[in-house]
């Protein structure tokens, strides 16, 4: 369910920073969250630089000043937010040199009753993961 989205002006960063960058934070986010890779979702928005503004005004400026937005199930611990929050922070500013003092960003809470993963809710999806875990448990 881990989604990642960035908003980048375009033209400021290299594809191969942009691909460490992907790699990183999908890494940092089954890190923290102790999930599969392959779950994971991370989508690097490239804007054309017209349609950024920084007080309503374009300029060089906005093109070192990205948004980003990460979204979780409801239910995980405040540190988990806090933790990703900082560090896909701190790997804007390592992996693509954005100056720390422009970027935003948020951390979202999803109801898992919210949220579909192929047409079916997330809790759907989870309350059968946890039985077939006890079926496993109670078949050894």
């Amino acid at each position: 369910m881990p989604v990642l989205k960035v908003d980048l002006a375009a033209d400021t960063y290299d594809d191969a920073a942009l691909a460490a960058f992907a790699e990183k934070a999908t890494r940092l986010f089954a890190e923290v969250l102790d999930s599969p890779e392959d779950r994971i979702r991370v989508y690097l928005n490239l804007r054309p630089q017209a349609h950024v503004t920084i007080g309503g005004v374009r300029g060089d400026q906005c093109a070192d000043a990205p948004f980003f937005e990460c979204f979780l199930l409801a239910g995980r611990p405040p540190e988990h937010r806090t933790r990703l929050l900082r560090e896909f922070t701190d790997l804007l500013c390592s992996e693509l040199g954005a100056d720390r003092s422009r970027i935003r960003g948020c951390c979202t809470h999803v109801d898992p009753d919210d949220w579909t993963i192929g047409g079916r809710s997330a809790a759907e999806i989870r309350a059968a993961e946890i039985k077939a875990r006890k079926d496993r448990a109670a078949n050894r």
